[in-house]
């Protein structure tokens, strides 16, 4: 038999083999849960359920559960919200300029109640606090002439919530699409105009 015949011979049992291992991998990986599964990633199309390796993050009950793992340790916590989400913008869009691409869907979940623990391999410590959830989509184009935006989120001591965004123009002005959300402790959030809001850098 040819060299090149032996060589083709062993290139096809080669792929083979390492089709047969893949095959016999992927059948073990479905056995294992999908935060358990070092370098792998997962998301759920039904539901808020994401893992990143040791990083996870789930929606059950009207609750979320936060995982991650760092150097000072791992970290665990439960967040409930305290309020409704809320809606920027008008009808749902939070525009950042005239354009057709100029804009981003936007809501928030003002203030979450956060207890949890810190376990750093030695000593587990408890946690509580209060959280911020947002989540901004679409395009979000700036428009031109802009040079970047400013972003606050604010929880007062009363109880009441406030995001301010400045679309910042070059030479540092604010242009007509800033904007902001006021949330009173109880009762309907409210619009912003940045026309009442008077911003200073302290530095």
């Amino acid at each position: 038999m040819q060299s090149s015949h032996i060589m083709v011979i062993m290139i096809v049992l080669i792929v083979m083999i390492a089709s047969v291992l893949i095959s016999l991998l992927f059948e073990r990986m479905r056995d294992i849960p999908a935060d358990a599964r070092p370098g792998v990633a997962s998301a759920s199309r039904d539901q808020l359920e994401v893992v990143n390796e040791d990083w996870s993050a789930r929606a059950t009950g009207g609750r979320h559960s936060l995982r991650a793992s760092g150097r000072i340790g791992r970290v665990e916590l439960t967040l409930r919200a305290v309020k409704p989400p809320v809606v920027h913008g008008e009808g749902g869009i939070s525009r950042k300029g005239p354009g057709p691409e100029e804009y981003s869907r936007y809501v928030s979940l003002t203030r979450l109640e956060a207890t949890g623990t810190l376990h750093d391999g030695k000593t587990v410590k408890t946690l509580s606090g209060a959280a911020w959830f947002d989540h901004e989509w679409g395009p979000g184009v700036l428009p031109a002439g802009a040079a970047g935006w400013d972003w606050f989120a604010l929880q007062l001591t009363d109880g009441s919530e406030l995001m301010l965004y400045r679309v910042r123009a070059v030479d540092g002005s604010a242009t007509p699409y800033s904007s902001g959300t006021f949330v009173p402790r109880d009762g309907a959030p409210a619009r912003v105009s940045w026309r009442d809001v008077r911003l200073e850098a302290a530095r």
